[in-house]
């Protein structure tokens, strides 16, 4: 049988199912044949791989005695997105005494996308809200999950209520993406309608919903919610005033910028950048000047975001006329290619006393300028090293060969702060000849770079580095593995493809998982199976 490497949902909700379930597992007997769980679990992949060829046999697998094989046919039931075996769904719903079984059918409901299934759902979640004593229901956030993936907007009003009703945080989460799931405003009207009821409308969910299906009133509640005391509920709000792109909002959002909680900068940062309005410029340009270096460079990371034409020249005049703002002013004149700025950036790195140095040669990386790499490869020497980190950044970007032996000489002296940065360029520069001084760092450092330099090796590529990949591989060695497996993930080689679909078949997971993510990188396909990529590969010659 063909092994698949498809790992993520799915492996999920077997750990949810063998783990997660009530005791109502350890109140059903077991035969002998339950004891074998990897082997269900296989056969659950396989019937995942037939497809819909898969259903006749899933069809007797749910009339087994052993649960767990029910459970599994109930999962891959819902995977063939067959609406015809609804019926049979159902009739494991209502019928299994196991409480596992139940909760796998009404996961399979939701997979399937069964319209029909609703009202059952529904009078289960009102079953559940308060059930009765001995009862064994599905789990709350199962029904609720399959009703989000049903999308049907009957279930807008049951699930807004016991959104309202609930105390559970965990319950109110998926509530909230059920409800933005089923994609229907009509769900924010009714939290409009309850926003002057604050010790019942939690605000958090309210922020979200209302920020992923807008309707007229929506900006002015969540313009309100940002006033709010508590922090989530702020931080909700901004998240969904920038999902809006609320204009209006950003008087208030500048207002609470300058803020020492940098969670709630960020989000207000991100924001910023999502409603771009021109109106923000000169405001957000302004705080490039804050004391605060954090709120300064929080600054310069939305300027070089937003796509207003005259940011370049205002940030330039204020970086002509202060000399505090070398850093953050920097960043965004050398992102936004702002090549005027290049005499004054020159000028200002030649003084070492200058602040901001990193980030000014930096920014003569970013705007290309190949003319200043003789002042680079100075001021990447520097013996104060003021400045050595971005210059050398910048070498690497502008791919100068001639810096090339500067980098081999500071991979020999193992500087602590310069090495990284070093191994980074001679990967963006990427000639061959530097594979043997890095190989040789990896063992001189005791791993301590590995994975700077599986990188730089992926970017420089080459038969050379295709022989170190395997070697590593081959090797036994866990952390020799892990660098193999990390080239592999970031390569882009086509020549490594046969390779790589040999690893798929590895005993260790984690190897499968480098080769399936590796091959995908260098093909810009998406497929799961060692037979599908055998295909693909045949196809190419």
């Amino acid at each position: 049988m063909v092994k698949s490497v498809k790992l993520p949902v799915i492996v999920l909700w077997i750990v949810f199912i063998h783990l997660f379930i009530p005791p109502a597992f350890s109140q059903q007997p077991e035969s002998p044949q339950s004891q074998s769980s990897p082997s269900i679990i296989e056969q659950y992949y396989h019937w995942i791989e037939m497809g819909e060829t898969a259903i006749p046999e899933l069809k007797e697998a749910i009339k087994s005695d052993n649960w767990r094989i029910r459970t599994h046919a109930l999962l891959a039931m819902g995977k063939t997105k067959d609406p015809a075996l609804t019926s049979l769904v159902l009739d494991r719903l209502n019928n299994d005494p196991n409480t596992a079984v139940k909760n796998c059918a009404v996961m399979a409901l939701g997979d399937l996308q069964e319209t029909s299934a609703v009202p059952i759902l529904l009078d289960l979640l009102a079953r559940n809200t308060q059930p009765a004593k001995g009862k064994k229901h599905p789990q709350q956030r199962l029904i609720v999950q399959s009703l989000g993936k049903i999308g049907d907007s009957r279930a807008i009003k049951p699930l807004f209520n016991l959104l309202i009703l609930t105390k559970n945080k965990q319950i109110r989460g998926e509530i909230a993406e059920a409800l933005i799931a089923i994609n229907d405003p009509a769900v924010s009207s009714l939290i409009l309608a309850h926003q002057s009821d604050p010790g019942r409308l939690p605000y958090i969910q309210a922020a979200q919903i209302s920020g992923a299906l807008p309707i007229d009133g929506t900006e002015n509640f969540l313009i309100s919610l940002v006033n709010q005391k508590q922090l989530p509920v702020k931080n909700a709000a901004v998240i969904a005033l920038g999902n809006i792109r609320s204009e209006k909002s950003v008087p208030v959002l500048l207002s609470l910028f300058e803020t020492e909680d940098r969670h709630l900068q960020k989000n207000i940062s991100n924001a910023l950048i999502s409603i771009d309005t021109p109106s923000a410029t000169i405001p957000v340009c302004e705080l490039l000047g804050s004391p605060d270096r954090e709120t300064a460079m929080a600054s310069a990371i939305i300027l070089t975001r937003m796509t207003d034409k005259n940011i370049g020249p205002q940030v330039y005049d204020r970086f002509e006329s202060n000399h505090q703002l070398n850093a953050p002013a920097a960043i965004v004149l050398g992102q936004r290619k702002y090549e005027k700025a290049i005499p004054e950036l020159r000028a200002r790195l030649k003084n070492n006393q200058e602040s901001g140095q990193d980030e000014m040669a930096e920014a003569l990386g970013w705007l290309d300028d190949r003319e200043s790499i003789s002042l680079l490869m100075g001021i990447a020497t520097r013996k104060n090293k003021q400045g050595s980190v971005g210059a050398i950044w910048s070498l690497g970007h502008l791919k100068a060969d001639e810096a090339i032996p500067l980098m081999l000489n500071i991979l020999k002296k193992q500087d602590r702060k310069l090495t990284a940065p070093a191994v980074f360029a001679l990967g963006e520069i990427g000639n061959p000849s530097t594979v043997k001084p890095l190989i040789n760092l990896y063992y001189e450092s005791g791993f301590q770079y590995q994975m700077q330099i599986a990188l730089a090796l992926a970017q420089i590529g080459g038969p050379e580095v295709a022989e170190i990949l395997k070697t590593n591989m081959g090797s036994g060695n866990p952390k020799r593995q892990k660098m193999a497996g990390y080239m592999l993930l970031k390569s882009r080689d086509p020549s490594l493809v046969p390779y790589a679909i040999t690893l798929l078949n590895h005993s260790n997971e984690t190897i499968r998982r480098y080769a399936l993510g590796g091959l995908k990188n260098i093909s810009g396909q998406d497929f799961d199976t060692i037979e599908q990529w055998e295909t693909w590969e045949k196809q190419q010659h």
